[in-house]
């Protein structure tokens, strides 16, 4: 574990992404933000996933290798185990086959600080990978601040527009305490925000797009 606390810890759950993690890392190693620790697990995988990450740590001491060497495995577990070593004032959360602009930790960090506020979402892009490279934005949000009880009052509408994705977060690690991902397949991540919803005070928008959901 690191043993410096780091402002911002990434996490990053990684099984057989070794076409695209190389870029991933490089995205989070390029902020422009650098007051981070990048938590890299690598979940039992088969191809040169590790090779890279321990390539890539050797030349940082910002980034922590960790195993999933549990009989739990998949995304939640493995970003449990995330948390579990994580150092960070904040979490951010993030795919080993993704990337992330530049000035995504420092827009996001400068935002929530700004705010006050438990969670600032940001938008993402969708990156389609086809015969023709395509890109699509997420919705844009027409409020800068949620309460507790805008939520409460306006949940379908607040369900509408905003991004349940993982990458498009970053959160207060006092508010996530000891909440943690459900050892489930599929929508784990829906789960969770659901956890965090019910302890959250307010959210923070900030209508720029700077992560890159590859598909």
């Amino acid at each position: 574990m690191n043993e410096n606390k780091s402002l911002v810890s990434v996490i990053v759950p990684i099984y057989n992404a070794g076409k695209y993690l190389g870029e991933a890392i490089e995205s989070v190693l390029k902020q422009t933000y650098t007051d981070f620790e990048l938590l890299l697990i690598n979940d039992r995988s088969t191809d040169n996933s590790k090779e890279i990450c321990e390539k890539y740590a050797a030349g940082d001491n910002r980034i922590v290798l960790l195993e999933n060497n549990t009989e739990k495995h998949g995304p939640g577990p493995t970003r449990n185990i995330g948390l579990d070593n994580a150092t960070g004032e904040y979490i951010y959360f993030m795919d080993a086959d993704d990337w992330a602009d530049s000035e995504l930790l420092e827009e996001a960090v400068n935002t929530i600080k700004t705010d006050g506020s438990d969670m600032v979402v940001f938008g993402s892009v969708n990156e389609f990978y086809g015969e023709q490279r395509t890109s699509q934005r997420s919705h844009r949000f027409e409020k800068s601040i949620w309460t507790k009880e805008d939520i409460k009052n306006n949940i379908k509408e607040y369900w509408k527009v905003r991004s349940i994705t993982l990458w498009s977060h970053l959160i207060r690690r006092s508010i996530i305490g000891d909440i943690r991902f459900e050892e489930i397949g599929l929508s784990e991540d829906d789960c969770f925000f659901f956890d965090i919803l019910s302890v959250i005070g307010s959210i923070s928008y900030l209508n720029k797009w700077m992560y890159h959901y590859r598909i």
